[in-house]
């Protein structure tokens, strides 16, 4: 922040002051500027925290600066500052890996994961595809749901993948992605 003394005197003991909203922190919430002459200025920065899964948007924190008149006065101005939260979409797929054991000649369900909303907006138009290695072009692997169109921040799916074996396909160990 920067603030400028525009008046006649020196602006006494200035400091300034942070109103941040609940659960928002910053690393101070008071910065001193000591003795401002006239047409003087002091900078000082503010680092603030947002908590986790605060929705995008313009919030508004107050900043009040104070300072002691030549004629031991107080005075004070106080300035809504613009702090703009961007959109911030996150995904988290636990686990990371699906396993399990399924004969020739059978479909069934391998294993499940689930998809978890961990930004601050919605995930939008989530899809499931099994792209490579032997699984993906040898069996039939379906995902239930096969999509998610939407899942809103916090919230979580789980996902089922079912696996089909074509009959007299050999034992042993497959991968796919």
């Amino acid at each position: 922040m920067n603030v400028t003394n525009v008046g006649n005197g020196t602006a006494y003991s200035t400091n300034i002051s942070l109103e941040l909203l609940e659960g928002w922190v910053s690393n101070a919430t008071i910065q001193e500027c000591n003795d401002l002459d006239k047409k003087t200025y002091c900078i000082k920065g503010f680092n603030i925290s947002v908590p986790n899964a605060t929705s995008p948007g313009n919030y508004y924190i107050n900043a009040t600066v104070t300072w002691t008149n030549p004629d031991t006065s107080l005075s004070s101005n106080q300035t809504q500052i613009n702090v703009t939260v961007a959109s911030n979409p996150l995904i988290n797929i636990t686990p990371q890996k699906v396993s399990g054991e399924i004969g020739d000649g059978t479909s069934d369900i391998l294993g499940n994961f689930t998809v978890v909303s961990i930004g601050n907006d919605e995930l939008q138009n989530i899809n499931f595809n099994c792209y490579s290695g032997v699984v993906c072009s040898d069996f039939v692997v379906e995902f239930i749901p096969s999509s998610i169109s939407s899942l809103s921040a916090g919230s979580e799916e789980n996902v089922s993948v079912n696996v089909s074996v074509p009959l007299s396909y050999p034992a042993g160990t497959y991968n796919g992605t």
